[in-house]
C-alpha cells in the first residue's frame, strides 16, 4: 500500500490564495467501488480544515479580490475569437437610443430611483422561442475599474451566497483561460411547472479604444458536470456592459450601461420573458448598493449649497420678479389667515386656506429646526438629493427631474400619481430659488420659493 499527493497554491490577492490538492492511494488487493468513493472523498474533505483555519468575512475577501484585479487589456491586444464575441455583443449598445421618438424601448418600473430600466422585444436566437432585450443604466459610487471587477467576478463569495439564498441550484466557473476571460455557468429557479434554466456563457473584459472599460458575456454550448443529476432547459443569455469615469465626481463615481438579451429557452409566453428581464438587470442595483455613499455625497453637497447661502448673492431681475411675485402672493399671509390642521407631528403646526375656488389650495406649516440657517436653507433646495429620491420612490411619489441654472436657482419638474381612478397625473414645474435676505437684523434670512 502506498499513498502520494500533490498540492498546487496560486495567489489571487495578498491575503486569498487558491489551493488544489489531487491525491492517490494504492490500497492493494480487491475493494469495493462503493466504498472507494467513499474513501476518495473523505480524503478530499481534508482540505475544508485549511479553509476553516483560515476562513474570513467574505465581504473582505471580495473587497481584496477586487482591489487584485488586473486592469482590462486593450481590444487590439485581443485574440481573434475574444475580438468576434465582443463585437458580437456590442451590437446590442447599438440600438436606438430608448429618448429617441422612434424606439421600441419600453420604460420599465424600476426597483431603484437610481437605475433607470428600458425593455424591448427582440428576435430570437434560436427557434421560435420568445426573447427580448433589457437596459438599465445608473451612476455608481467607485472607479470604472472596481466597478468592472465587481460584475466580472461572477461567481464572488457574496454573489454566490445570494444566488443561494434565492434558490439556485448553482453558480460557478467552468474553466478560466486568462484572468479577463472565464466561462461561467448558472441554473436559475424557475416558478412551477417552468423547469429550472441553465445558462453558459463565456465572459470578456477589455479596455476601450476611448478609455471606457467594457464586458461581453456570449451563450456556449458547453456541457457542464454538476456532480448530480439535474433537470433544466438550457437558456441564452447575452449581455453588453459599458463602464464610462465620471470627470469631476464625488471621490470617483462610474456611468454603467448594461444591454441584456434574454431568452429563458423553451416555449413560454411573453409574460413570463417581461416578468424575468429586470430580475436579469437587478444586477445593476446591486453593484449601486455595494459602493453607495449616499449619506456623503447629499452631504457635501448639502455643505456646498449652505456655503454659497451664507454669502452674499447676486440675483438676476428675473429671479428678483419671481421673489416678489411669490412673496406677494403666498409669503405675507398670516397665521389668522389659515384653518388649522392636525399635524403629524407634535412639534409641526399646520394650516390651510382655499384660494381661486377649491382647486388651489395654501398650506403652511411652522416648526424649530436643529440646525443652522444655510443647513436649514440647503436641505430644502436639495429637492433631487438621495435621500429624498428614495423616500419618493418608496412613496411611489412618481418621476422627478432637476436642472440646475446656478447655485441658488434651479428647475425642478415632478409628476405625483395620486393612485384615484379617473384622476390623471399632475405635472409641476417649479423655478426654485433661493434668497439671502442681509437686510434683516441679526442672522441672514434665507427664503427657498418655489
Amino acid at each position: 500500500m502506498c499513498a502520494s499527493g500533490h498540492w498546487r497554491i496560486k495567489p489571487l490577492a495578498p491575503a486569498v490564495c487558491k489551493v488544489t490538492y489531487c491525491g492517490q492511494a494504492e490500497v492493494g488487493g480487491k475493494i469495493p467501488r462503493a466504498i472507494l468513493n467513499t474513501q476518495i472523498r473523505s480524503t478530499l474533505t481534508g482540505l475544508n480544515l485549511t479553509v476553516d483555519k483560515f476562513e474570513r468575512k467574505n465581504i473582505e475577501v471580495d473587497a481584496e479580490m477586487r482591489g487584485s484585479f488586473p486592469t482590462p487589456p486593450l481590444l487590439s491586444l485581443l485574440a481573434e475569437d475574444q475580438i468576434s464575441i465582443i463585437n458580437s455583443c456590442q451590437a446590442l449598445e447599438s440600438s436606438s437610443s430608448p429618448s429617441s421618438s422612434s424606439s421600441s424601448w419600453e420604460r420599465l418600473k424600476s426597483p431603484s430611483p437610481f437605475v433607470v430600466m428600458y425593455m424591448q422585444h427582440a428576435t430570437p436566437l434560436k427557434g421560435t422561442r420568445s426573447a427580448a432585450l433589457g437596459l438599465a443604466k445608473a451612476d455608481v459610487d467607485c472607479g470604472a475599474r472596481e466597478a468592472l471587477a465587481w460584475y466580472f467576478q461572477y461567481c464572488s463569495r457574496l454573489r454566490s451566497k445570494g444566488s443561494l439564498e434565492d434558490g439556485d441550484p448553482a453558480r460557478l466557473i467552468v474553466r478560466e483561460s486568462a484572468p479577463h476571460d472565464v466561462v461561467f455557468t448558472t441554473i436559475k429557479k424557475m416558478q412551477f411547472p417552468l423547469f429550472n434554466r441553465e445558462f453558459v456563457g463565456r465572459e470578456i473584459c477589455a479596455t476601450d479604444n476611448n478609455g471606457d472599460f467594457i464586458l461581453a458575456c456570449q451563450p456556449t454550448d458547453d456541457v457542464v458536470d454538476y456532480g448530480s443529476s439535474m433537470i433544466t432547459v438550457r437558456g441564452l443569455s447575452q449581455a453588453f456592459l459599458r463602464f464610462s469615469p465620471i470627470e469631476a465626481s464625488h471621490g470617483g463615481q462610474t456611468h454603467v450601461a448594461f444591454y441584456q438579451y434574454l431568452d429563458v429557452g423553451g416555449v413560454v409566453p411573453v409574460s413570463i420573458v417581461n416578468k424575468n428581464i429586470p430580475s436579469a438587470l437587478a444586477g445593476l442595483i446591486r453593484l449601486r448598493v455595494v459602493f453607495q455613499r449616499d449619506e456623503e455625497i447629499d452631504s457635501t453637497e448639502r455643505s456646498s449649497l449652505a456655503a454659497i447661502f451664507d454669502k452674499e448673492q447676486s440675483y438676476s431681475e428675473e429671479e428678483n420678479k419671481h421673489l416678489k411675485y411669490v412673496t406677494s402672493k403666498i409669503g405675507t399671509r398670516q397665521w389668522e389667515d389659515f384653518e388649522e390642521l392636525e399635524s403629524f407631528d407634535d412639534y409641526v403646526r399646520m394650516g390651510k386656506i382655499y384660494i381661486n375656488g377649491e382647486s388651489s389650495g395654501v398650506g403652511r406649516a411652522s416648526t424649530v429646526v436643529d440646525a443652522s440657517v444655510g443647513e436649514c436653507a440647503a436641505w430644502e433646495n436639495a429637492k433631487y438629493s438621495r435621500e429624498k429620491a428614495a423616500i419618493k420612490h418608496q412613496a411611489g411619489r412618481g418621476e422627478s427631474t432637476l436642472s440646475e441654472r446656478n447655485g441658488h436657482t434651479s428647475i425642478y419638474r415632478t409628476v405625483i400619481n395620486f393612485d384615484i381612478p379617473g384622476l390623471k397625473p399632475r405635472e409641476f414645474v417649479q423655478v426654485r430659488a433661493t434668497h439671502t435676505h442681509t437686510h434683516t437684523p441679526g442672522p441672514h434670512v434665507i427664503s427657498p420659493l418655489f
